[in-house]
């Protein structure tokens, strides 16, 4: 699984309930619902597979998930909201694998 504290739950993982995935080590499986991730250069362009790029996740996000920073909505929107537009920055680094 891949999670933040931010999002409230995993936004990446082995939802058995909708069917388990095969297991591979190093891999943490799919976007589960709620979530559409995707990898972006940084000029928000998506990469190709296998590529390394920005993880950024489609706003609205799920419910549950921060809205804000204690006391600096400013921040927030300039830290989490700017830099690629209509996304969440997770701030992490990651490639889509072959699986």
């Amino acid at each position: 699984h891949w999670w933040q504290t931010e999002l409230g739950w995993p936004g990446v993982g082995n939802a058995v309930g909708l069917g388990r995935l095969p297991v591979r080590y190093g891999a943490c499986a799919k976007p589960v619902p709620g979530f559409e991730i995707k990898i972006v250069d940084d000029c928000g362009n998506t990469v190709p597979d296998g590529e390394l790029g920005n993880m950024v996740i489609k706003l609205p996000l799920a419910p549950g998930a921060f809205a804000t920073l204690y006391n600096n909505d400013e921040r927030y929107v300039a830290e989490y909201m700017t830099r690629f537009p209509g996304y969440y920055d997770t701030g992490d680094t990651a490639f889509i694998d072959d699986g």
